[in-house]
């Protein structure tokens, strides 16, 4: 039934907005510990070992510490040692090794520490849930009991190197002023991934271009805005028996009011959404027809996924989409826009993808912002909403939490990018998206301030973002607030 948890915060101020930012930090940071790599579901001892770096080679490496050098590094923390990912990479063959090697470690992690337990690699990892408190709550737990993850071992794996190469790939057009080392200013090497397909092979200096490249190979390849409940990666479940065996999973959202009321007084609550851009890589096809146009070795297995978005991490960028299978996080995702898979309609998003991180990590570098700006230049929902307004003209999303000041630091940014793609000549498609997405800055709608001009296109978002199954029991009055909002907005416009 719609039962749930929910946190409900008042009509949001700027401070309320920062201890958020603080609360979110606090619930990722346990999220962490809790579903970081597939060996770290296995027991509470696997993931506390999964937080030291298994990689010592790096521990001289100056630390990266802004948004820019985070996407030029690939990620905010190391996953794959950089011997796993040299410059240029060979995609046919540094990929599947590389995924085999951190394969290799969480199954020698494993044995250690479950004798009588072999590590599948292809299995789905199982959420081990945490104790609230023993004395107090002792059947409440932290985590999702029972839920299975959404990807396999390896999946999750390929998740987080195809984001690395992804993120690697899109820094090629960052600017080389917030570079760490001054012998890189100097002399940028871009990064390129050579993909070899039918023997022959295809230099990859921009994402878009690796994802063209992906469909060469025989994956099928589907890019999608998508939505879904968020909590911020807290979860919570109640321990129905003594051995642990069966669990119920307890709904958990952040809801805030809106600031539209009806005539009748009811104010409109929102269960707060996470948005990304999801790039999706399947296999398709007989596995004969994969070997013969990769070479005889199949590189990616099973599906792979990731998501384009601002995080708390501190940069924008791709990220694994793994998540849990439980029907409010996955039944209930919504498609902002419809899934594309016309070759040039993917590669324009991929594109403006990579241009909207290029310009929000430059202005939170630029301005050394906390975070990489999460949460000041916008949240998950912002970046999002930027590749829409620039790819459509329009966006679906609420709520949309950029504020004042940092709003105008993306616009300069922008137009800072557009004359530097000017100077340097860059392609006509590649200045015009780079246009799109200053343009974009200049027309995205604002939620934190609920203005009666605006109502009109604010319901329409929020009855967008609505998901189908109504987990909370709020959302159903909440509704009815909306769509009264609407009639009254006839009249009175």
């Amino acid at each position: 039934g719609s039962v749930g948890v929910v946190a409900t915060l008042g009509a949001m101020s700027l401070l309320e907005l920062g201890a958020i930012a603080d609360v979110v930090g606090m619930a990722v940071s346990m999220a962490k510990k809790r579903s970081t790599s597939a060996a770290e579901t296995a027991t509470e001892a696997t993931e506390k070992q999964n937080e030291d770096s298994t990689e010592k080679e790096d521990e001289t490496k100056e630390k990266v510490t802004n948004a820019t050098e985070k996407m030029q590094n690939g990620e905010s923390s190391q996953t794959f040692p950089s011997s796993l990912i040299p410059n240029p990479f060979l995609f046919n063959s540094h990929f599947p090794r590389a995924v085999q090697h951190r394969l290799d470690e969480q199954s020698n992690k494993s044995s250690n520490i479950n004798n009588d337990d072999e590590f599948d690699p292809d299995a789905y990892p199982v959420d081990i849930p945490r104790p609230v408190n023993k004395t107090l709550l002792p059947d409440l737990y932290f985590g999702y009991g029972g839920a299975l993850g959404t990807h396999t071992h390896r999946e999750m794996l390929q998740n987080r190197l195809l984001a690395i190469l992804l993120n690697r790939l899109g820094a090629n057009d960052s600017e080389m002023t917030f570079c760490a080392s001054s012998s890189e200013k100097n002399e940028k090497k871009s990064f390129a991934i050579h993909v070899e397909v039918n023997q022959k092979t295809t230099i990859c200096t921009r994402p878009y271009e690796f994802v063209s490249s992906l469909s060469q190979l025989g994956y099928h390849v589907s890019v999608t805005p998508k939505l879904n409940i968020t909590s911020f990666g807290l979860g919570l479940c109640v321990k129905e028996d003594d051995e642990g065996k069966r669990w119920s999973n307890i709904p958990v959202g952040v809801v805030i009011k809106s600031g539209y009321e009806d005539e009748n007084g009811r104010m409109a609550m929102v269960a707060l959404p996470h948005g990304g851009l999801v790039l999706e890589v399947t296999t398709k096809g007989s596995e004969e027809e994969l070997h013969k146009k990769q070479n005889d070795t199949v590189i990616l297995k099973g599906r792979c996924t990731v998501q384009h978005f601002v995080s708390i991490d501190g940069f924008c960028g791709w990220n694994s989409h793994h998540n849990v299978q439980v029907p409010w996080k996955i039944d209930d995702a919504i498609d902002s826009f419809p899934s594309m898979t016309d070759k040039e309609e993917m590669e324009k998003a991929i594109r403006l993808a990579g241009y909207s991180a290029i310009v929000l990590n430059s202005a939170a570098t630029r301005q050394k912002l906390p975070r990489g700006g999460y949460g000041l230049i916008g949240t998950c929902n912002d970046s999002l909403a930027l590749v829409e307004m620039a790819m459509w003209g329009q966006t679906n999303i609420y709520p949309l939490l950029s504020i004042g000041k940092y709003c105008t630091y993306l616009v300069r940014e922008a137009k800072r990018c557009v004359s530097r793609f000017e100077k340097e000549k860059r392609d006509v498609f590649m200045i015009n998206d780079m246009k799109s997405i200053h343009k974009a800055l200049l027309s995205l709608p604002n939620d934190l301030v609920a203005v009666p001009k605006h109502s009109g296109d604010a319901v329409r978002r929020m009855l967008h973002c609505m998901p189908p199954s109504m987990p909370f029991d709020f959302m159903d009055e909440t509704k009815e607030v909306l769509e009264s909002i609407q009639i009254e907005n006839e009249k009175i416009m």
